[in-house]
């Protein structure tokens, strides 16, 4: 018998040519679903944790002003958009209330709410006008141009229906991709911090032997999670039977919550031993408010990919016989695409400001014009930066439409991207090969280590994309879909 969802799972008909043909049956829905599952609900976590801490402020510090009620607010519509961002991705991948267009169309307007709440309250306190208009392009680009890629024909049909058929593979070798992206990335960046604290391991555990285990515990389970991560994704890439996939998905969700426990808890435990009992009340309850943020925030993604193959494996289940095991002729790139496409849009609407003022960047002091100065790594070869975003736009667009030509197109610009995140971040590589004996410890080095995530991710996907692009293709459908 089969289950409800297959029943309305019909793909919308009409010809399709080439392009068309090597798309899979949902249309690479299910990663864009995946990918904004995750941005929502990480924005989700860190909007309702700094509203945590706020309302912690309100409690303990009587007569707060009206900048701590108007970030209040600011959290408010922020915590709406980002669980509308997280239902819109949910509704791509799972069954649920109304249609996937209404759930992304609820989206567009909580982000077009926020936005202005935001604009507004930032007004309200004097912030320059050209803040304002950076904050409106950071905040405004995604939804725009997530709006304006939905707009094609074939995704106009998907959406009005009540359920997205799901691909060929279920959408497995997609979601292997995207793990082992973020987790080559973590795994760049665990290193990079290892490294850094190890440095400063031997003088601290002689001065406080626990602080110093703990660091050394706690970048053991970074590199064990990303391992596993990397390896539940790889197993995704190269299996085309999906119980041992899914078996390696959830052997690294188990891992990652496990992990995740040691990291956040370790860190509120240093902080207690360290305090030698002078630590107050509501110090020890605002550290153990941050862990559980930061837990919850770690264990995320692990849930929300175990879910997704889970459910999945499970509905062949319901299916009598064996379920067949095919391999979907986008070979999983589409979700490639979707990521690329949200790191294009995202590299874009921050280098445009800065560059376009790059005088405000370099005086202001304000915690805003920091972020995009870090993220803009000091400013250095900024029309290359833009260039790169422009041409990733362009090559993430072939691959989520499956052109006949996006081999080459991506090759381009997995080249270019790489040798242009060598020469723009050199300086902060030739900072990390240098700064020994400044160590993870030091709040400045700390930073520095932070911002390496913006090199790794920058050195990580075009060089994971060339790979994955030009692998070899075994096990793929050689008729063409009909639909």
């Amino acid at each position: 018998m089969m289950s409800m969802s297959e029943e309305q799972a019909t793909p919308p008909s009409g010809p399709i040519g080439l392009a068309e043909a090597n798309l899979p049956v949902d249309g690479g829905l299910a990663g864009l679903g995946l990918i904004m599952s995750l941005t929502g609900a990480l924005f989700m976590v860190i909007a309702l944790g700094m509203g945590a801490i706020m309302m912690f402020a309100l409690v303990f510090a009587p007569g707060a002003d009206t900048v701590i009620l108007i970030a209040l607010l600011v959290i408010a519509a922020s915590t709406l958009r980002s669980w509308a961002h997280r239902a819109a991705g949910q509704r791509l991948l799972y069954d649920g209330p109304g249609t996937p267009r209404s759930a992304m169309q609820r989206y567009f307007r909580c982000a077009a709410l926020q936005t202005v709440v935001i604009l507004l309250a930032l007004g309200s306190q004097d912030v320059p006008v050209v803040l304002l208009g950076v904050l409106l392009v950071v905040l405004a680009g995604w939804p725009v141009a997530l709006a304006i890629a939905l707009a094609a024909g074939r995704y106009s049909a998907l959406l009005d229906q009540q359920t997205i058929p799901q691909a060929e593979d279920k959408g497995f070798e997609g979601a292997a991709i995207l793990m082992v992206v973020l987790g080559l990335t973590g795994l760049l960046f665990g290193a990079v911090m290892s490294v850094s604290v190890l440095e400063e391991v031997p003088p601290l555990i002689s001065l406080a032997p626990f602080v110093g285990l703990s660091l050394i515990a706690i970048m053991i389970m970074l590199i064990v999670r990303s391992s596993f991560h990397v390896r539940a994704g790889l197993e995704g890439v190269r299996e085309a039977h999906r119980d041992r996939a899914v078996e390696a998905v959830a052997r690294y969700s188990n891992a990652a919550v496990l992990s995740g426990a040691v990291i956040c808890g370790l860190p509120f435990l240093m902080t207690i031993v360290e305090s030698e009992g002078r630590m107050d009340g509501p110090a020890i309850v605002l550290t153990l408010i941050a862990m559980s943020f930061l837990m919850w925030a770690l264990t995320t993604w692990p849930i929300i990919v175990k879910r997704f193959f889970v459910e999945r494996q499970f509905a062949d289940l319901l299916v009598p016989g064996e379920a067949p095991h095919a391999r979907a002729p986008d070979r999983g790139l589409t979700t490639l695409g979707w990521f690329l496409f949200g790191q294009a849009v995202l590299g874009l609407a921050i280098a445009l400001p800065a560059l376009l003022y790059p005088d405000h960047y370099q005086r202001a002091r304000d915690p805003f014009s920091a972020m995009i100065t870090l993220l803009q790594a000091g400013g250095r070869g900024q029309w290359w930066s833009i260039g790169v975003a422009a041409l990733q736009l362009v090559a993430s667009w072939q691959l989520i439409r499956m052109r006949p030509n996006h081999k080459r197109i991506v090759t381009l610009w997995s080249v270019v991207a790489a040798l242009v995140a060598v020469y723009i971040h050199y300086p902060m590589l030739q900072a990390l090969v240098r700064g020994r004996g400044h160590g993870a410890v030091d709040a400045d080095a700390l930073l520095g280590n932070l911002s390496f995530m913006t090199v790794a991710i920058a050195l990580i996907a075009p060089i994971a994309t060339l790979i994955l692009v030009h692998r070899k293709q075994h096990g793929l459908p050689t008729a063409v879909l009909q639909r």
